[in-house]
């Protein structure tokens, strides 16, 4: 069963909501399912103004939790020309020790908590990217973007 993140509840809640079931939830795999980039314009030069979408869906399997996060990033120059485009899929699995736990806190979770876990991971994959592609290696925020919305910089 696959359960789609919805619209984010209030911040406050998410917190509580994601707090209660990372007290229970264990990670047990995570692994890079797609990675696809396109370097668009490679004589481009910094700075570069960054396009970072998140879409997270989760879906239940007995006593495992699966989050799987698509990232779109993508970037722009200083004329607003597109300089890459990239497309990553992370799958996360969670042992949720045999608890249950309802759609809210289910994606609570998935907004909050997953995001702050795989973030560091999509950071690295994108400096490295950028530096195999010969542009100035591109480095994410340290803090994971909001979930449920697209972030321009």
């Amino acid at each position: 069963m696959t359960i789609m993140m919805n619209e984010p509840i209030g911040a406050t809640q998410s917190r509580v909501l994601s707090d209660r079931v990372s007290k229970v939830a264990s990670l047990v795999d995570l692994r890079v399912r797609e990675f696809e980039a396109k370097l668009i314009d490679f004589a481009a030069t910094p700075p570069f103004k960054p396009t970072i979408a998140v879409e997270p869906n989760v879906g239940r399997v007995n006593r495992y939790a699966v989050y799987d996060f698509t990232y779109r990033l993508g970037a722009t120059n200083n004329a607003n020309r597109e300089v890459f485009q990239t497309r990553i899929v992370m799958s996360l699995v969670f042992d949720l020790k045999g608890e249950t736990f309802d759609d809210a806190a289910l994606q609570a979770f998935g907004a909050v908590g997953v995001v702050d876990i795989a973030h560091p991971y999509i950071r690295e994959l994108v400096h490295n990217m950028t530096f195999r592609m010969g542009l100035p290696p591109f480095v994410l925020d340290v803090a994971p973007p909001v979930f449920g919305r697209s972030t321009v910089a």
